[in-house]
């Protein structure tokens, strides 16, 4: 974090908004921020190793959007549009069809996006492969972008270890039937519960590998 400062990264995040209507105005107090540390601190490490990786690459300039909500089921983040062809619905009422995606991500629809790091929606996996894919076809006609590119990190090593390897295996077999998504392997860097920091409140599961760079570098 403390070397972090880059002109040529630049950082987005979307604040939480559950809506039970599309909405056209994005919740974010901050607008576009240059990666410095006081910016990178609180933004998804993922997605700033991310945009690291491509701009050492590349040289070129990369601005990074963050929109998420850990725990959430898939079908919060599909539009309205799909939602008649998807399997199952969401029971969880904070979380339920299509509130996210339409106060976190309908509300970005204009952005020329080249794509979209996927790294959510794991709260119900079955049927994943499915919804997944009618979510990048709702995504790509709402941004306009046929060919808008998904890469989706697959999950890491927990404890559930049958639940995880059946979403990883959905995660992948959507990503293999897109002709414009991939996906990346992450199963190394997941933490067992012996592994977990003591005193970690907020993770004492491992759900969320404490070394983020081969995830974003990965994803890259």
């Amino acid at each position: 974090i403390d070397s972090s400062a880059n002109d040529d990264i630049r950082l987005f995040r979307v604040f939480y908004h559950n809506s039970e209507e599309p909405t056209d105005d994005v919740a974010n107090a901050d607008g576009w921020n240059t990666a410095q540390p006081s910016t990178v601190a609180p933004f998804s490490a993922a997605g700033y190793f991310f945009a690291k990786e491509l701009n050492a690459r590349y040289n070129v300039p990369v601005g990074v959007i963050q929109s998420c909500m850990g725990g959430t089921p898939i079908h919060t983040w599909m539009p309205e549009s799909v939602m008649n062809e998807a399997v199952g619905s969401s029971t969880n009422a904070e979380y339920a069809d299509s509130r996210l995606y339409n106060g976190m991500i309908h509300p970005l629809r204009k952005v020329t996006a080249r794509g979209v790091l996927w790294y959510q929606g794991e709260g119900d996996f079955n049927s994943y492969d499915v919804n997944y894919g009618l979510l990048m076809k709702g995504w790509r006609a709402a941004f306009g972008r046929e060919n808008m590119w998904f890469t989706t990190v697959t999950l890491p090593r927990y404890p559930d270890a049958d639940a995880y390897f059946a979403c990883r295996e959905q995660q992948k077999a959507a990503s293999l039937r897109d002709p414009y998504a991939t996906y990346s392997v992450n199963i190394d860097c997941g933490l067992l519960p012996k592994d977990v920091a003591e005193g970690d409140t907020l993770n004492p599961q491992g759900i969320h590998p404490y070394d983020k760079k081969p995830v974003g570098e990965r994803a890259a």
